[in-house]
């Protein structure tokens, strides 16, 4: 395997103390080490040399992607140091130790390139590859998708976590994705490596892309400080690039089985028709488990999150569940197995589970109701708009919002039809009205709290604070005066209707 002048620096460094002159350049172009003890040499680019300083030819054609590494120093290096790269071992050392030493460099990139090689021709998974990577790293690293979940990572034994990767889940943090996310750092058309400033860290990143040059993750190594080191970027682009080809010939090592849910749920909602497969693969992965739909909205316009990290993040939050962007919003069914107390679901231990991740993310969100089948999917997607609608102009100060709690609400306004509900009063309900505006007496009121109370005279005289036998004379006075006839069902039912659409009315009115 090739290497280049910083990764030759580095290693030398570590030994002696070494002075470097030349950028070199950063690809990896340059062949294992030449000894050279005297004698005729043409030297040529893309060679790596090794001399005594007292073995220096004078005044030789040096070219400039050629690389010296000269043990001493030697007015005659001045010379080689203006038309190509010198590293300059300024200690006391002999040659040989110095030759060894790169060529068991040499030796060990050789080995790593040779086990990718070993990897790829057994179709292994990406954590194999950063297993095997680890070593020549020494530093946790991580693969993450397009959704910024991560798919792999690797992390030397006894590395204490920092602010950037959490212990237990082996992941990159909430608080350093969210830096990462936020201050725009990762640009997902940036080719070749990059570092991000998250202010307490700075890891080193490769975008990786597929053959269409669609971005679908990034290899990401929390470097364990924010020196520079110019040798890491070619070995990550490297491996990078070997991330690449065996994603292309494998791309289901990025995408799990809840990737495939996703795609199916999408589709649903899409109004898309599932095959007998698809229909299977739902009913495997729901395995008989209870969920709930979700229809979670950004309140503001301009937070920098992006929708697939907001879903990777919800999908980590409640396992066994998925979720996926739906135009500006994102749609999740979320498992609700530990909500669940028997029969009984604890709605409010849901809310309170929700709520930190509505705060951090800036989202409100509608719930449907609970459902043990994802192929009726799209209704339960349903479910939760009308419960963010509804609950968005009732409750604008709460951030989440259930179905159950405006039902009645969204069955009133669907039976309008769209229509304004004096377009469906009857004659009585008419003198109701006309009786309402000149008399102290509230016929409305009156037979309002009548119906809630189930034509109950006393439960409903009790709450209108006059007497059981008032009330009783009351009800004749209406039904003689307006021609209503509380004995029909189908009467009772239209005046319930209407006085429920029109408090609607009025509701939405004073919004």
């Amino acid at each position: 395997m090739k290497l280049n002048a910083s990764i030759i620096h580095q290693e030398l460094s570590s030994s002696f103390s070494v002075e470097m002159t030349g950028s070199g350049r950063s690809d990896l172009h340059l062949g294992p080490p030449q000894l050279y003890t005297g004698g005729e040499i043409e030297f040529q680019n893309d060679h790596l040399y090794v001399m005594a300083a007292s073995a220096l030819p004078q005044r030789p054609k040096f070219p400039k992607d050629a690389v010296l590494v000269c043990v001493g120093n030697s007015m005659r290096l001045n010379h080689y140091k203006e038309s190509g790269t010198v590293l300059c071992v300024l200690d006391p050392v002999e040659l040989l130790t110095v030759f060894v030493i790169l060529q068991e460099l040499y030796n060990r990139f050789d080995a790593w390139n040779s086990r990718l090689f070993e990897l790829y021709q057994s179709d292994a998974d990406i954590q194999q590859y950063l297993d095997a990577s680890l070593p020549l790293f020494g530093r946790p690293m991580f693969v993450l998708n397009a959704n910024f979940g991560t798919i792999a990572s690797s992390v030397p034994a006894g590395t204490e976590p920092g602010r950037i990767w959490e212990q237990d889940e082996k992941e990159i943090s909430q608080d350093s994705m969210e830096i990462f996310l936020t201050e725009s750092a990762l640009a997902l058309d940036v080719h070749g490596p990059f570092r991000m400033d998250l202010k307490h860290a700075k890891p080193l990143c490769v975008n990786l892309f597929d053959s269409s040059n669609r971005y679908i993750g990034c290899l990401w190594i929390d470097l364990d400080d924010t020196k520079a080191r110019p040798d890491y970027d070619s070995i990550a682009a490297r491996l990078a690039e070997v991330l690449e080809k065996v994603i292309q010939h494998t791309p289901s090592l990025m995408v799990s089985t809840q990737g495939t849910v996703r795609q199916v749920l999408s589709n649903l909602l899409e109004g898309l028709p599932i095959d007998p497969n698809q229909r299977w693969l739902l009913s495997a992965f729901g395995n008989g488990s209870q969920f709930v739909g979700v229809s979670f909205h950004v309140l503001s316009s301009h937070s920098q999150m992006p929708l697939p990290y907001i879903c990777n993040t919800i999908e980590q939050t409640f396992p066994n569940s998925v979720a996926f962007p739906k135009n500006q919003s994102a749609v999740a069914f979320l498992n609700i197995a530990e909500f669940l107390q028997g029969d009984f679901f604890d709605q409010k231990a849901l809310g309170e589970k929700l709520k930190p991740l509505l705060y951090a993310m800036k989202l409100t969100c509608g719930i449907s109701n609970r459902f043990d089948d994802l192929s009726k999917a799209s209704i339960c997607f349903r479910q939760a708009e009308i419960a963010f609608e509804n609950g968005s102009i009732a409750m604008p100060h709460l951030n989440y919002y259930f179905f159950s709690s405006f039902t009645l609400m969204e069955l009133v306004s669907n039976s309008l039809g769209g229509l304004p509900a004096e377009t469906y009063y009857p004659e009585g309900m008419k003198k109701i009205l006309e009786h309402d505006k000149t008399s102290e007496v509230n016929y409305l009121e009156t037979l309002r709290v009548f119906l809630e109370e189930n034509m109950s005279y006393s439960s409903a005289a009790r709450l209108l604070y006059v007497h059981r036998t008032t009330l009783i004379d009351r009800i004749h006075r209406i039904e003689a005066e307006t021609g209503i006839d509380l004995s029909d069902p189908n009467e009772r039912l239209h005046l319930h209707l209407l006085i429920k659409a029109m408090e609607l009315e009025e509701f939405i009115q004073k919004q």
